[in-house]
């Protein structure tokens, strides 16, 4: 497989892994974690054969589809030779295939799923799944500060209470806020033993890492972009992630690159479907000289070897930044990241004043008429597929930045203004029409600069244009697709009582994730 040396999160845990003690381990990303659990879980299955009496000795439960299905093939790698066997459960994939693999000759030995699937399992007992999990030798839980932080809580604590006590647990994160407390109360064994790989006041960044911004006008953003990866492609290899803000936001810049002429651009958000993504993905992986444009679906856990550069556009977090820096630079590599900010944005650099980051030295000439960028924006054809991406990416836009005034110091006539000039800044001939419904959600209804539609049409747009209005139970749809519940499509747990009411309450009263409608 490739591997020669421990890394540091390896030589601290599997000593301690290996004993049979439950462990919570810190540790930075991209720093082989997922070996530091597979590899004594694998050891302990050969030691400890369980698989003839068809019991499902490790379960790994990952925040997203796709860092799930990245763990599961790592587990393939070590476990084929041995004659054991890998599942995967996660949303947007088939519920019968699941079951299938549940009920087929033979055992899964090391099950890796999302929450929201699993759940939805154990409730309808699939295959006697709980019966299956009924011996279980080791639970791991990945990424355990996004696991909660996605909203998986209760899913978690629901999984654990079907699990048996006499188990070993695993427990890797990349930070411990506090609302780890009570999951490291339920799950972990009182004499657990606590490994911090993140040493002093190091900030998760990697060392390898070259760290620059950039701050310009709004109007520039998108040439600054251009500039920065055209510059970049004049390497013999590259392989490039750009972030966006939101799904709609990653989906338009991907399109409008590719209307511009550059190649090998993917884009990858919750927007696409399960198969386009994960085709995607792999496209990235094995890929050379190729530019990703994604949301934060790939900002943590999955891995993608070779990023040259890590190019972050428009407003995140400290926590954000970091993980997303942490694409590149990964298991030693050196790597550079690029943060690109409207100069309304640039409160945000005093959240990252303590990281190294520097100016960018290499500034894009902002000569806008060469660049390709805005020929094609120039061009865009009414009715056309960039057309109503964009018309989407201004709805997303208005969200995700009215959830950041107070962060922002901007008041909602500031952000309709704004959000009109980054209408035109994207193609668009004239402000598109959002619903009542929507604005009124926002708090947007009664601030002057609005289109408001007039007339719903039967699928909830407007019947004067098909871009991102729609009914406010579409965008409460849409914004479980990302952060907050990224295997949510699975129809089991869309139906599971009380989900629906939950995720409801959480958009109408504190609208802090509509940045993500789209």
């Amino acid at each position: 497989m490739g591997y020669e040396f421990l890394t540091h999160v390896q030589k601290d845990t599997l000593p301690l892994v290996l004993e049979g003690g439950d462990v919570l381990a810190k540790g930075k990303t991209g720093n082989g974690k997922t070996i530091a659990f597979l590899l004594p879980a694998l050891e302990r299955m050969l030691a400890n054969p369980r698989s003839a009496h068809g019991k499902i000795s490790t379960l790994v439960i990952s925040p997203t589809r796709e860092l799930a299905q990245q763990i599961a093939v790592e587990s393939v790698k070590l476990t084929n030779a041995h004659g054991l066997r890998t599942a995967c459960f996660v949303g947007g994939s088939s519920v019968n295939k699941d079951i299938k693999e549940l009920t087929q000759p033979g055992s899964i030995d090391v099950l890796v799923s999302t929450p929201g699937r699993l759940q939805a399992h154990l409730t309808d007992n699939s295959g006697r799944i709980r019966q299956k999990l009924g011996d279980l030798q080791i639970l791991v839980l990945d990424e355990a500060d996004r696991l909660l932080d996605m909203g998986f809580r209760p899913d978690i604590l629901r999984i654990i209470s079907h699990l048996p006590r006499e188990r070993q647990t695993l427990l890797f994160s990349a930070t411990l806020p506090a609302t780890t407390n009570e999951l490291k109360d339920v799950a972990l064994r009182d004499d657990f033993a606590f490994v911090d790989t993140i040493e002093g006041d190091d900030q998760q960044t990697n060392t390898q890492t070259v760290q620059e911004y950039t701050v310009c006008d709004l109007q520039d953003v998108i040439p600054v972009v251009e500039g920065v990866l055209e510059e970049h492609m004049k390497l013999p290899e590259y392989k490039v992630i750009v972030f966006l803000p939101t799904a709609r936001s990653a989906q338009f810049m991907a399109q409008l690159f590719q209307a511009a002429g550059f190649p090998k651009v993917l884009e990858m958000h919750s927007r696409k479907s399960q198969s386009a993504r994960t085709k995607a993905a792999d496209a990235f992986r094995k890929g050379k000289k190729t530019i990703m444009f994604s949301s934060d679906v790939s900002a943590r856990g999955v891995d993608y070897p070779g990023v040259s550069l890590v190019l972050q556009v428009g407003l995140t977090d400290r926590d954000q930044y970091i993980h997303r820096l942490g694409r590149t630079a990964r298991a030693g590599m050196e790597g550079r990241g690029v943060l690109v900010l409207a100069d309304f944005e640039k409160a945000m650099l005093r959240d990252l004043a303590d990281l190294p980051l520097t100016e960018l030295k290499q500034q894009p000439q902002l000569d806008k008429q060469n660049y390709q960028t805005t020929r094609a924006l120039a061009h865009i054809r009414q009715g056309s597929e960039l057309e109503q991406s964009a018309e989407k990416a201004y709805a997303a836009f208005l969200g995700f930045y009215n959830s950041n005034l107070k962060k922002l110091g901007m008041n909602k006539k500031k952000l309709v203004e704004t959000g009109a000039l980054y209408s035109q800044l994207i193609g668009l001939q004239k402000v598109p029409a959002l619903q009542k419904k929507t604005l009124r959600a926002m708090g947007l209804l009664d601030t002057p600069g609005l289109t408001i539609a007039s007339k719903p049409a039967r699928n909830g747009a407007s019947s004067k244009q098909k871009g991102p209005g729609g009914e406010l139970g579409k965008f409460v749809n849409e914004t479980r697709n990302e952060r907050r519940r990224p295997d949510y499509d699975n129809p089991k747990t869309k139906n599971r009582e009380g989900q629906e009411k939950m995720t409801c309450i959480r958009v109408l009263v504190t609208f802090k994730h509509l940045e993500l409608l789209s």
